[in-house]
């Protein structure tokens, strides 16, 4: 079994700008104003249930608000990790074995897809089905990634 060795590095131009990449994705804005918007009708449904006497009302809008409340701090604390890692540039870099190769059906919005997982020192990394396909358990790799979000930015053979 080959010994696992860490290091770290300053990131390059293009992985910085991969990860600016993931980081809209992951922590939009406009996901923030849309939660938020939805939030507030939550709260009129609450304070309309106060209003009549109906106390059904006031529970399903208050559910509603913390609901979106909620979504809200996911989307937040998703987008620091990206942000603690563009402030400092680094990336990790690892050279161990690939433990665990695996499948996953994910079903979203009526419809099903295959997400294809690597897992090396303990982190499972989502890769295409390319990258899948081309290692096997045990194989000796080096991966970069970032240090915080874990941004998967280069994997291959050593």
């Amino acid at each position: 079994m080959a010994k696992t060795m860490i290091s770290e590095e300053f990131m390059s131009p293009e992985e910085i700008e991969m990860l600016i990449r993931a980081a809209r994705i992951a922590s939009s804005p406009f996901s923030k104003i849309l939660f938020f918007a939805l939030s507030l009708i939550g709260t009129a449904a609450a304070i309309i249930g106060m209003i009549i006497n109906d106390t059904r009302m006031i529970m399903i809008g208050i559910l509603w608000m913390v609901i979106f409340i909620g979504l809200i701090f996911i989307v937040h604390w998703t987008g620091k990790d990206y942000k603690l890692d563009l402030a400092e540039h680094r990336k990790v870099i690892v050279n161990s074995i690939v433990e665990e190769r695996i499948i996953e059906k994910v079903i979203k919005n009526n419809s099903a897809s295959i997400v294809y997982r690597l897992r090396i020192k303990e982190i499972n990394f989502e890769v295409s089905r390319e990258t899948y396909e081309r290692f096997d358990k045990g194989d000796t790799v080096t991966v970069h990634y970032t240090k915080h979000a874990r941004v998967l930015l280069l994997l291959k053979s050593r």
